[in-house]
């Protein structure tokens, strides 16, 4: 489970940003947050029609320590700049992409009512993944890195820049205690990596993936692939915008 960490070093001006990249463990991530800081203290803003005004009464309210949600950091970014704020500082963590595609497959297929039900429903896990790339490219192709970017450009070097720039550090679902040391200092609250408190159940693997198929989703994953070797090669990446915020803190 989470733990907290007593008398936090850091308090934060503004509340940063957790940015939920679709199947990374997100859901696992927030509740586990709300439950060590109190579900006031984390709002769930999806973006949406009333999303920057729903920011903006986070970003007002006393109680609020780290705004979550599904949005890329343009989206964010922009809603911060709108309530006069300034630019966010936020944290993630990525996900090997196959493995983030498997799991979309597994969450649209038992999940009535979402975008794709019907259709993973009816197909097989390599008919999903091609229905996906070419009727939903945004949803799988480079999918974190256009999240993550400044403007939502697809590539490596456009997240990477922006990484460096605007996130206090970003971890690796696979790795995710190795984020605690920064996340202890930082947010006051630390990870158990064994704990998943996931929206769907476990279903395939990527192993129900035939080769010629998870060579299609490989290329059009390389950029995501590139990001996540960067950061497992760090074990967690770290920015610049740790230091910026305890400066002002």
């Amino acid at each position: 489970m989470l733990t907290s960490v007593t008398n936090p070093p850091v308090h934060h001006i503004k509340p940063p940003a957790f940015v939920h990249l679709f199947k990374a463990a997100g859901t696992s991530i927030q509740i586990q947050m709300r439950s060590v800081l109190g579900s006031d203290a984390v709002p769930k803003i999806n973006d949406g029609d009333t999303f920057l005004p729903d920011i903006a009464a986070a970003l007002d309210a006393p109680e609020t320590r780290i705004i979550s949600g599904h949005y890329s950091f343009a989206r964010i970014n922009a809603a911060y700049q709108a309530a006069e704020k300034g630019s966010p500082t936020c944290f993630t963590f990525i996900r090997d992409p196959i493995d983030r595609m498997v799991s979309s497959y597994n969450y649209f297929r038992e999940t009535v009512g979402e975008k794709w039900h019907q259709q993973a429903a009816e197909m097989t896990l390599d008919d999903f993944a091609l229905f996906l790339i070419d009727n939903d490219p945004r949803a799988i192709c480079n999918h974190q890195c256009q999240e993550l970017s400044a403007d939502h450009t697809a590539t490596f070097a456009a997240a990477r820049a922006n990484i460096e720039a605007h996130f206090a550090f970003v971890g690796c679902v696979e790795e995710m205690e190795a984020a605690n040391r920064v996340a202890q200092s930082w947010l006051g609250v630390s990870w158990d990596g064994t704990t998943r408190l996931n929206v769907s159940t476990h279903g395939v693997t990527r192993r129900s993936l035939s080769s010629a198929v998870r060579a299609r989703v490989a290329a059009a994953t390389a950029e995501d692939q590139e990001l996540l070797a960067f950061v497992r090669d760090k074990g967690c990446f770290v920015g610049q915008a740790v230091e910026r915020a305890a400066r002002s803190a």
